[in-house]
């Protein structure tokens, strides 16, 4: 099992979640 810092984890998801919805709504308006 991987040991693993929980807060670091958590961080790297909200980053990556940030840069998917930035992506996303920024397709959504280019193709409006």
């Amino acid at each position: 099992m991987w040991n693993v810092n929980t807060s670091e984890v958590k961080e790297w998801v909200t980053v990556k979640t940030e840069s998917v919805k930035k992506l996303y709504v920024g397709f959504v308006l280019e193709f409006d």
